[in-house]
């Protein structure tokens, strides 16, 4: 089910534009393959990620190591130690502040690699910001926009090659069987959809990854026990053909939970939660594509079938080390190969970014700076 049916199951009507959703597509597509804010604001210092155009998210609390944890250099993983990232919820986090609006702030973007004849280097394309908020109660609206980004080199040593090859402002890439060209010009915001009957509803992606409803009310009585979160959002489906969730789908099915606004308690347990599946691991040391160093929970992609990528590649969730605030996704580059041959492990693929995201007492709306 893409972003586009789960809007439309949980707001009815209208639906987004074409625009918009061939947006969404495309970003969705891109993933798959590689598989300040005014003064009456509330801040939450939280952090949050982007689920189906409609709710955002945060993550609360210390960034916890164990003995183990402490011990592994930064950048390496240990597979021993699954539970190495914990937040510390009942003893260190206060009640976050709740206002009238939730709003949620997130880009993304899908790597290339542009082979130039004064050398290789890579660019971030498909570059989308997505802007979003509901309200706390029916009646108080949602709303979401999205704008397109300027294309740029992903990194300091990519944009030193840029230069070498003489700075292109336009970026022509095969996109599977069409081409494609990105710029680095920036778009303007576009409100791809506007509810101003709904709210107090927000999403929660359940075992089968299928969207549920639920009340702002409903959100606050989720369980904070772990292992009774595990079962709401691991387990699998009472029908077979669903089979076992594997470890990516855990990560993404807790990155939906914290897609919501549920309690910081809540959080913290989504997250042990997730720390003690099968297959996820910590890194200790993680900086994202916009230079912000963090920890992250991890799973390697187990791709089986025909469309086997030549590559290896894991997901990796990122928190703030020092507040544990969510910065966001990226899927990473473990085995080099087909389109990133070149690269070493470590490149970054894809990655969905949080920006800013809390509660506010007024209508948010989109920030007209660039996140770059």
């Amino acid at each position: 089910m893409d972003e586009i049916t789960m809007v439309r199951e949980l707001y009815g009507r209208p639906s987004p534009d074409p625009a918009m959703k061939e947006r969404v597509q495309a970003r969705l597509a891109a993933e798959q393959r590689s598989r300040r804010l005014p003064r009456n604001r509330r801040r939450t210092g939280l952090g949050a990620g982007f689920v189906a155009l409609a709710a955002a998210a945060s993550v609360v609390g210390a960034v916890l190591m164990d003995g183990d944890a402490a011990r592994t250099q930064p950048g390496t993983t240990n597979p021993d130690t699954p539970g190495m990232v914990l937040l510390a919820a009942a003893d260190k986090i206060e009640k976050a502040p709740v206002g009238r609006y939730w709003f949620n702030d997130t880009f993304s973007g899908q790597s290339y690699v542009i082979k130039a004849r004064t050398g290789t280097y890579a660019i971030v394309g498909a570059h989308t910001e997505s802007f979003s908020w509901a309200g706390a109660k029916p009646g108080d609206g949602v709303s979401f926009y999205s704008r397109d980004l300027p294309a740029r080199p992903l990194t300091r040593a990519d944009e030193a090659a840029w230069r070498k090859a003489g700075s292109p402002r336009s970026f022509p890439l095969a996109y599977e069987d069409k081409k494609v060209t990105y710029t680095m010009k920036a778009g303007r915001w576009s409100q791809d959809g506007s509810y101003p009957e709904q709210g107090g509803e927000f999403l929660l992606l359940r075992s089968t990854g299928k969207p549920v409803k639920m009340t702002f009310e409903q959100l606050q009585k989720l369980p904070s026990d772990p292992d009774a979160l595990a079962k709401l959002l691991f387990a699998p489906e009472e029908n077979p053909r669903f089979g076992p969730v594997t470890a990516i789908q855990k990560i993404s099915r807790a990155k939906a939970a914290l897609s919501a606004p549920i309690t910081p308690q809540v959080r913290a347990a989504v997250m042990r939660a997730l720390a003690k599946q099968p297959g996820v691991r910590a890194i200790n040391d993680v900086t994202d594509p916009l230079g912000r160093r963090g920890v992250a929970l991890t799973a390697d992609y187990d791709f089986v079938g025909p469309d086997k990528p030549q590559y290896g590649s894991r997901q990796e969730v990122i928190f703030d080390r020092n507040t544990g605030a969510l910065l966001g996704s990226q899927t990473v580059l473990t085995k080099p190969g087909g389109p990133y041959s070149t690269q070493r492990p470590g490149f970054v693929i894809f990655h969905s970014l949080v920006r800013d995201s809390g509660w506010s007492d007024t209508r948010p709306t989109p920030p007209s700076k660039l996140p770059f």
